[in-house]
Protein backbone atom coordinates (compact mmCIF):
# COMPACT_ATOMS: atom_id res chain seq x y z
CA UNK A 1 0.00 0.00 0.00
CA UNK A 2 2.76 2.28 0.98
CA UNK A 3 4.63 1.46 -2.67
CA UNK A 4 7.57 0.38 -0.55
CA UNK A 5 9.66 -2.97 -1.24
CA UNK A 6 10.39 -3.58 3.05
CA UNK A 7 8.09 -1.90 5.95
CA UNK A 8 9.41 0.39 8.38
CA UNK A 9 7.59 2.14 11.34
CA UNK A 10 7.08 3.45 14.77
CA UNK A 11 4.21 1.38 16.47
CA UNK A 12 2.49 2.33 19.64
CA UNK A 13 0.53 0.30 22.38
CA UNK A 14 -1.50 -1.47 20.61
CA UNK A 15 0.11 -1.47 17.55
CA UNK A 16 3.15 -3.07 18.57
CA UNK A 17 0.56 -6.14 18.67
CA UNK A 18 -0.16 -5.12 14.62
CA UNK A 19 3.85 -4.77 14.15
CA UNK A 20 4.96 -7.69 16.18
CA UNK A 21 2.43 -9.88 14.23
CA UNK A 22 3.60 -8.31 10.94
CA UNK A 23 7.32 -9.17 11.99
CA UNK A 24 6.22 -13.23 12.58
CA UNK A 25 4.58 -13.50 9.42
CA UNK A 26 6.86 -11.34 6.72
CA UNK A 27 10.41 -11.27 7.95
CA UNK A 28 11.47 -10.43 4.63
CA UNK A 29 9.39 -7.75 4.54
CA UNK A 30 10.40 -6.05 7.51
CA UNK A 31 13.40 -3.30 7.64
CA UNK A 32 12.76 -1.45 10.79
CA UNK A 33 10.20 -1.76 13.76
CA UNK A 34 9.73 0.19 17.02
CA UNK A 35 7.47 -1.51 19.46
CA UNK A 36 7.12 1.48 22.29
CA UNK A 37 4.46 0.35 25.45
CA UNK A 38 4.97 -3.81 24.38
CA UNK A 39 1.45 -6.10 24.06
CA UNK A 40 2.91 -9.63 24.90
CA UNK A 41 1.39 -11.43 22.16
CA UNK A 42 1.73 -15.20 24.64
CA UNK A 43 -0.92 -12.98 27.11
CA UNK A 44 -4.60 -13.88 26.67
CA UNK A 45 -7.51 -11.46 26.93
CA UNK A 46 -7.85 -12.22 30.90
CA UNK A 47 -3.84 -12.25 31.54
CA UNK A 48 -3.61 -9.10 29.74
CA UNK A 49 -6.24 -7.20 31.58
CA UNK A 50 -5.26 -9.15 34.77
CA UNK A 51 -1.67 -7.21 34.50
CA UNK A 52 -3.28 -4.26 33.54
CA UNK A 53 -5.05 -3.85 36.58
CA UNK A 54 -1.96 -4.42 38.93
CA UNK A 55 0.02 -1.91 36.75
CA UNK A 56 -2.89 0.16 37.24
CA UNK A 57 -2.87 0.26 41.28
CA UNK A 58 0.64 0.79 41.41
CA UNK A 59 0.66 3.80 39.49
CA UNK A 60 -2.06 4.93 41.44
CA UNK A 61 0.10 4.13 45.01
CA UNK A 62 2.50 6.06 43.25
CA UNK A 63 0.46 8.79 42.33
CA UNK A 64 -0.68 8.83 45.90
CA UNK A 65 2.91 9.27 46.73
CA UNK A 66 3.49 12.09 44.64
CA UNK A 67 0.21 13.67 45.06
CA UNK A 68 0.58 13.92 49.41
CA UNK A 69 3.16 16.24 48.77
CA UNK A 70 1.22 18.86 47.51
CA UNK A 71 -0.93 21.00 49.33
CA UNK A 72 -4.53 20.49 47.51
CA UNK A 73 -3.91 16.69 47.59
CA UNK A 74 -6.74 15.25 48.85
CA UNK A 75 -5.10 11.75 49.50
CA UNK A 76 -3.06 10.66 51.81
CA UNK A 77 0.27 9.17 50.77
CA UNK A 78 0.01 5.67 52.19
CA UNK A 79 -2.01 3.34 49.48
CA UNK A 80 -4.66 2.34 52.17
CA UNK A 81 -5.59 5.78 53.06
CA UNK A 82 -5.30 7.13 49.41
CA UNK A 83 -7.69 4.10 48.45
CA UNK A 84 -10.37 5.05 51.04
CA UNK A 85 -10.26 9.04 50.41
CA UNK A 86 -10.42 8.39 46.51
CA UNK A 87 -13.19 6.04 47.35
CA UNK A 88 -14.96 8.62 49.38
CA UNK A 89 -14.54 11.35 46.65
CA UNK A 90 -16.57 8.78 44.22
CA UNK A 91 -19.35 7.62 46.59
CA UNK A 92 -19.60 11.70 47.40
CA UNK A 93 -20.13 12.51 43.47
CA UNK A 94 -21.89 9.00 43.15
CA UNK A 95 -24.66 10.49 45.80
CA UNK A 96 -24.56 13.78 45.08
CA UNK A 97 -24.95 15.32 41.64
CA UNK A 98 -21.88 17.52 40.79
CA UNK A 99 -23.05 19.83 37.89
CA UNK A 100 -20.57 22.09 35.26
CA UNK A 101 -21.31 25.42 34.58
CA UNK A 102 -22.88 24.32 31.33
CA UNK A 103 -25.34 22.10 33.15
CA UNK A 104 -24.10 18.97 32.41
CA UNK A 105 -23.70 16.30 35.06
CA UNK A 106 -20.37 14.97 36.65
CA UNK A 107 -20.40 10.91 37.46
CA UNK A 108 -18.40 8.43 39.69
CA UNK A 109 -17.51 7.11 36.37
CA UNK A 110 -16.61 10.09 34.80
CA UNK A 111 -14.16 11.58 37.40
CA UNK A 112 -12.68 7.11 37.70
CA UNK A 113 -12.53 7.28 34.02
CA UNK A 114 -10.61 10.67 33.72
CA UNK A 115 -8.24 9.54 36.86
CA UNK A 116 -6.96 6.26 34.76
CA UNK A 117 -6.52 8.25 31.56
CA UNK A 118 -4.35 11.12 34.09
CA UNK A 119 -2.12 8.29 35.90
CA UNK A 120 -0.84 6.99 32.73
CA UNK A 121 1.73 10.18 32.25
CA UNK A 122 3.41 11.89 35.31
CA UNK A 123 3.35 15.39 33.51
CA UNK A 124 -0.18 15.26 34.23
CA UNK A 125 -0.54 14.45 37.74
CA UNK A 126 -0.58 18.11 38.63
CA UNK A 127 -4.06 18.31 36.34
CA UNK A 128 -5.33 15.05 38.15
CA UNK A 129 -4.23 16.68 41.76
CA UNK A 130 -6.64 19.80 40.98
CA UNK A 131 -9.60 17.13 39.39
CA UNK A 132 -9.61 15.55 42.81
CA UNK A 133 -9.04 18.57 44.96
CA UNK A 134 -12.03 20.46 43.10
CA UNK A 135 -14.33 17.37 43.06
CA UNK A 136 -13.39 16.63 46.96
CA UNK A 137 -14.62 20.54 47.25
CA UNK A 138 -18.22 20.12 45.20
CA UNK A 139 -16.87 22.25 42.25
CA UNK A 140 -17.36 22.01 38.58
CA UNK A 141 -15.63 24.05 37.06
CA UNK A 142 -14.40 24.91 33.51
CA UNK A 143 -10.91 23.00 34.33
CA UNK A 144 -13.09 20.14 35.65
CA UNK A 145 -15.40 20.37 32.33
CA UNK A 146 -12.79 20.06 30.07
CA UNK A 147 -10.72 17.27 31.61
CA UNK A 148 -13.44 15.54 31.98
CA UNK A 149 -14.51 15.61 28.29
CA UNK A 150 -11.31 15.41 26.95
CA UNK A 151 -10.83 11.53 29.18
CA UNK A 152 -14.24 10.19 28.84
CA UNK A 153 -14.78 10.48 25.21
CA UNK A 154 -17.25 7.50 24.43
CA UNK A 155 -16.23 7.15 20.79
CA UNK A 156 -13.03 6.23 21.58
CA UNK A 157 -14.47 3.50 24.28
CA UNK A 158 -16.71 2.01 21.38
CA UNK A 159 -13.75 1.90 19.05
CA UNK A 160 -11.71 -0.19 21.66
CA UNK A 161 -14.89 -2.17 22.56
CA UNK A 162 -15.37 -3.43 18.79
CA UNK A 163 -11.94 -4.03 18.32
CA UNK A 164 -11.14 -5.56 21.19
CA UNK A 165 -13.76 -8.45 20.67
CA UNK A 166 -12.96 -8.54 17.17
CA UNK A 167 -9.72 -10.33 18.56
CA UNK A 168 -10.17 -12.17 21.99
CA UNK A 169 -13.95 -12.89 21.75
CA UNK A 170 -15.15 -16.64 22.96
CA UNK A 171 -18.92 -17.23 22.92
CA UNK A 172 -19.91 -19.91 24.64
CA UNK A 173 -17.13 -19.54 27.30
CA UNK A 174 -18.27 -21.18 30.92
CA UNK A 175 -19.88 -17.91 32.32
CA UNK A 176 -19.37 -19.11 36.25
CA UNK A 177 -15.54 -19.27 35.17
CA UNK A 178 -15.86 -15.46 33.25
CA UNK A 179 -17.52 -13.70 36.77
CA UNK A 180 -14.47 -15.16 38.45
CA UNK A 181 -11.82 -13.66 36.13
CA UNK A 182 -13.84 -10.67 36.48
CA UNK A 183 -13.55 -10.41 39.77
CA UNK A 184 -9.99 -11.31 40.23
CA UNK A 185 -9.17 -8.25 37.90
CA UNK A 186 -11.08 -6.06 40.35
CA UNK A 187 -9.64 -7.72 43.27
CA UNK A 188 -6.05 -6.43 41.32
CA UNK A 189 -6.76 -2.68 41.08
CA UNK A 190 -8.41 -2.04 44.70
CA UNK A 191 -9.05 1.84 43.65
CA UNK A 192 -11.41 1.01 41.17
CA UNK A 193 -14.11 -0.05 43.57
CA UNK A 194 -15.93 2.52 44.93
CA UNK A 195 -18.96 0.89 45.51
CA UNK A 196 -18.76 -1.94 48.38
CA UNK A 197 -20.99 -4.34 46.49
CA UNK A 198 -20.29 -4.90 43.00
CA UNK A 199 -21.28 -7.87 40.59
CA UNK A 200 -18.66 -9.48 38.21
CA UNK A 201 -21.60 -9.20 35.39
CA UNK A 202 -21.16 -10.72 31.94
CA UNK A 203 -19.40 -7.90 29.45
CA UNK A 204 -19.80 -7.13 25.73
CA UNK A 205 -17.34 -9.54 23.92
CA UNK A 206 -18.64 -12.37 26.86
CA UNK A 207 -21.64 -11.80 24.06
CA UNK A 208 -19.76 -10.81 20.97
CA UNK A 209 -22.23 -14.11 18.23
CA UNK A 210 -18.37 -14.40 16.87
CA UNK A 211 -14.92 -16.12 17.91
CA UNK A 212 -11.82 -13.35 18.08
CA UNK A 213 -8.87 -14.16 15.45
CA UNK A 214 -6.59 -13.53 17.93
CA UNK A 215 -4.89 -16.37 19.19
CA UNK A 216 -2.27 -15.97 22.44
CA UNK A 217 1.19 -17.61 21.24
CA UNK A 218 5.07 -17.31 21.76
CA UNK A 219 6.02 -15.68 19.18
CA UNK A 220 8.52 -17.23 16.27
CA UNK A 221 11.15 -14.93 15.02
CA UNK A 222 12.81 -16.20 11.63
CA UNK A 223 16.36 -16.20 10.61
CA UNK A 224 15.77 -13.41 7.68
CA UNK A 225 14.20 -11.42 10.12
CA UNK A 226 15.88 -8.20 11.03
CA UNK A 227 16.20 -6.63 14.93
CA UNK A 228 13.34 -4.84 15.99
CA UNK A 229 14.00 -2.28 18.76
CA UNK A 230 11.58 -2.27 21.19
CA UNK A 231 11.10 0.17 24.42
CA UNK A 232 9.38 0.11 27.77
CA UNK A 233 9.01 2.43 30.54
CA UNK A 234 9.44 0.81 34.14
CA UNK A 235 5.85 1.83 35.53
CA UNK A 236 3.61 1.85 32.41
CA UNK A 237 -0.01 0.23 33.89
CA UNK A 238 -1.25 -0.39 30.48
CA UNK A 239 1.47 -2.28 29.06
CA UNK A 240 3.70 -3.40 32.13
CA UNK A 241 7.27 -3.13 31.39
CA UNK A 242 7.64 -7.21 31.31
CA UNK A 243 6.17 -7.66 28.53
CA UNK A 244 8.89 -5.56 26.58
CA UNK A 245 11.78 -7.33 28.25
CA UNK A 246 9.98 -10.61 27.57
CA UNK A 247 9.35 -9.76 23.43
CA UNK A 248 12.85 -8.22 23.04
CA UNK A 249 14.13 -11.85 24.36
CA UNK A 250 11.42 -13.91 21.67
CA UNK A 251 12.47 -11.59 18.73
CA UNK A 252 16.16 -11.78 20.05
CA UNK A 253 16.09 -7.50 19.95
CA UNK A 254 17.20 -4.68 22.37
CA UNK A 255 15.71 -2.96 24.39
CA UNK A 256 15.25 0.65 25.51
CA UNK A 257 14.18 0.90 29.34
CA UNK A 258 13.22 4.29 30.66
CA UNK A 259 13.09 4.61 34.34
CA UNK A 260 9.71 6.74 34.79
CA UNK A 261 6.38 6.61 34.97
CA UNK A 262 4.40 6.93 31.11
CA UNK A 263 2.72 4.90 28.49
CA UNK A 264 4.28 5.76 25.29
CA UNK A 265 6.82 8.15 24.28
CA UNK A 266 9.04 7.66 21.26
CA UNK A 267 9.50 10.71 19.32
CA UNK A 268 7.33 12.80 21.43
CA UNK A 269 10.38 15.01 22.50
CA UNK A 270 9.85 13.49 26.43
CA UNK A 271 13.52 11.70 26.54
CA UNK A 272 16.46 12.90 24.45
CA UNK A 273 18.11 9.38 25.11
CA UNK A 274 15.25 7.37 24.19
CA UNK A 275 14.79 9.33 20.96
CA UNK A 276 18.21 9.34 19.85
CA UNK A 277 18.59 5.50 20.42
CA UNK A 278 15.54 5.23 18.32
CA UNK A 279 16.68 7.83 15.45
CA UNK A 280 19.85 5.94 15.13
CA UNK A 281 18.11 1.95 14.94
CA UNK A 282 15.86 3.33 12.14
CA UNK A 283 19.07 4.78 10.03
CA UNK A 284 20.76 1.87 10.50
CA UNK A 285 18.47 -1.07 11.98
CA UNK A 286 20.87 -4.28 11.07
CA UNK A 287 23.82 -2.65 13.37
CA UNK A 288 24.61 -4.72 16.45
CA UNK A 289 23.14 -2.73 19.76
CA UNK A 290 23.21 -3.89 23.09
CA UNK A 291 20.32 -3.51 25.71
CA UNK A 292 19.89 0.32 26.97
CA UNK A 293 18.58 2.53 30.12
CA UNK A 294 17.75 5.99 29.84
CA UNK A 295 16.93 7.90 33.16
Amino acid sequence: ALGEPVLTAVAYSYGTQIAALYAERFPQQTRALVLDGVVDLSEDDFTQQLNQARGYQQTFQRFAAFCAKHPDCPLPGDEAGAVEAFHGILRQVYATALITTDGDQVTADDVLLSTQSLLLWSDRWPELIALLHKVNAGIADEQVAGLIDENAGEEADDALSVISCADTAAPGSDTQLLRQQRQAIRAASPFTNYLKVQASGLELCDLWPVRGTLEAHVPVAAPSLPPLLLVGQRFDPTTPWVNARQMATWFKSPLITREGDGHTLVLNGIDRCVDEAVVAYLLAPREIRADKTCR
